[in-house]
């Protein structure tokens, strides 16, 4: 069964034929075939490409215990999207705190928030194709994200650190920020891309933040 190592380049081209059914069904006919489709990034390159999946958006790393060894790098995006996908579809994730892949999600019937390893993911729904929009980075991990697609609310674990994001030209940008500089309460506003308008935030999104008022210091 070690004809794949044997015989590399013969294996390679059989593979470049198969659409993902059939690399599924190879790779399942023993551990050597496995671990050579796993560790094939050229082959997995091929099939993210066919799938649309760009590699910058969805190359990040899970808790998952590999049985067999962590899959390379184009499969992990190629897991990665196909895992979103079938969660999203499969429960249209619309009220907070359903997850996808272990993660903590938003949806509002059209933008989709779901946590990646470094920040927030931003994907746009459009008959049920999950289209990559962009990533917010952040150095905490997330404790809550919300969305009405005009705006982004986060909230992050480590103390107080609330953001707001508006949409600008199809991009999120900062808008507004509470942080916990020394036990005090700082705010941070982007007045050379927005005004601020906090009606325009409607009250779904403080559905599940509990507000911090201190005196008379309002936002």
């Amino acid at each position: 069964m070690d004809y794949a190592r044997r015989n590399a380049i013969v294996f390679r081209c059989i593979l470049s034929s198969m659409d993902i059914y059939g690399v599924m069904k190879i790779s399942s006919v023993c551990r050597e075939w496995y671990e050579q489709i796993n560790s094939d990034n050229l082959l997995w390159k091929r099939l993210c490409a066919e799938e649309g999946i760009p590699p910058e958006e969805w190359d990040w790393q899970d808790n998952e215990q590999w049985l067999m060894g962590p899959p390379c790098k184009w499969k992990q995006c190629y897991i990665n999207y196909q895992r979103t996908a079938f969660n999203f579809n499969k429960k249209q994730y619309k009220p907070y705190k359903y997850r996808v892949h272990g993660l903590n999600v938003d949806y509002d019937g059209q933008t989709l928030l779901f946590e990646a390893f470094d920040g927030l993911n931003i994907c746009h729904i459009n008959k049920n194709n999950i289209e990559f929009k962009q990533r917010l980075k952040f150095a905490n991990k997330i404790a809550i994200a919300k969305t009405n697609t005009d705006f982004i609310v986060i909230l992050q674990n480590e103390g107080l650190h609330f953001c707001i994001f508006h949409r600008l030209n199809d991009k999120y940008i900062f808008y507004y920020k509470i942080y916990l500089n020394k036990d005090e309460i700082k705010f941070d506003l982007n007045i050379d891309k927005v005004s601020l308008n906090l009606s325009a935030l409607s009250p779904y999104l403080f559905s599940n933040v509990t507000r911090c008022d201190r005196g008379d210091e309002q936002p």
